[in-house]
């Protein structure tokens, strides 16, 4: 495939990756919004994180897709990295400070795991799932349960 084509095809999926984080990011900016109008601070400010906790929660969704599929695409891959740090800036704006931390860690990890990826060293959809299970997914654990002891 020509080089050009190559670069703009990886070009547009760097930007659609940036606009689907935009995107779930102003969702949840536009409920926050709705509901601030509506409810008292305290609510407020709790459904602003439910909303961030679901936005970051489905870009980790698309990662897993993306990182696991049989027809692995490394610009898609890219693209859902990039959505999952997108979220991690609204996350870490909104919610408490040691659900915060886990989910930059988790954003970390994910970039580590797209180089790895990237670098050729989990070229099989095994091993691309046995990265997710090893690194991402006991932290996505960490995660959901920070997130439950917060709002229980």
């Amino acid at each position: 495939m020509d080089p050009g084509v190559v670069a703009l095809i990886a070009a547009l999926a760097s930007l659609i990756g940036g606009l689907v984080g935009a995107l779930i990011a102003k969702s949840a900016t536009l409920d926050a919004a709705s509901i601030n109008a509506k409810a008292p601070v305290v609510t407020k400010r709790y459904e602003a994180q439910l909303d961030a906790y679901k936005a970051f929660q489905s870009a980790l969704d698309v990662l897993r897709h993306s990182l696991t599929a049989n027809d692995f695409d490394r610009i898609v891959f890219k693209a859902a990295d990039q959505a999952v740090h997108d979220n991690i800036n609204v996350l870490s704006h909104l919610a408490p400070k040691d659900v915060a931390e886990i989910a930059e860690k988790i954003g970390w990890t994910c970039r580590k795991v797209r180089l790895r990826v990237q670098g050729g060293r989990s070229a099989s959809t095994r091993a691309r799932n046995a990265e997710w299970e090893t690194w991402i997914q006991p932290q996505r654990k960490a995660l959901n349960a920070a997130i439950r002891k917060n709002h229980a």
